[in-house]
């Protein structure tokens, strides 16, 4: 008999220490609900900051492209002032032709602008005379 009391002592001690304590389960509805909830809340936030961020970069182009306008403008002068100065300096005097003051070796010989003299060769090129020759 002490044996049966042993044991049964041993069983309710036994199944008291295994015992685990179970969690309430929210039904599923409820939280796939919270979780397209929170799922919503974060699509917004998204949303809104990409909004900002297209606001501040349009913002930004604006004011780019003013002064990119006004540079222009700025430089559109500069270059009619570099363009006029191109034209005063692209004025010179015409080129005159050299002029045939005699002949060499059956060549006709040009004297150049500076005094240069020289004649044609066969090849076309200019061949300068020295005082020499």
């Amino acid at each position: 008999m002490k044996n049966l009391i042993v044991i049964g002592c041993l069983f309710l001690f036994s199944t008291s220490f295994h015992a685990q304590q179970t969690k309430i389960a929210k039904p599923k509805t409820e939280q796939k609900i919270k979780e397209k909830k929170e799922k919503e809340a974060t699509e917004e936030k998204l949303a809104k900051s990409k909004k900002e961020g297209t606001e501040k970069i349009d913002k930004k182009k604006g004011e780019l492209q003013e002064k990119g306008s006004k540079v222009k403008k700025e430089t559109s002068e500069k270059e009619k002032k570099e363009t006029a100065k191109i034209r005063e300096s692209s004025e010179k005097p015409p080129k005159v032709a050299d002029k045939v003051t005699g002949e060499y070796r059956g060549n006709k010989v040009y004297t150049g602008p500076k005094g240069g003299k020289y004649y044609i060769n066969k090849k076309g090129n200019k061949t300068y005379l020295y005082d020499d020759e």
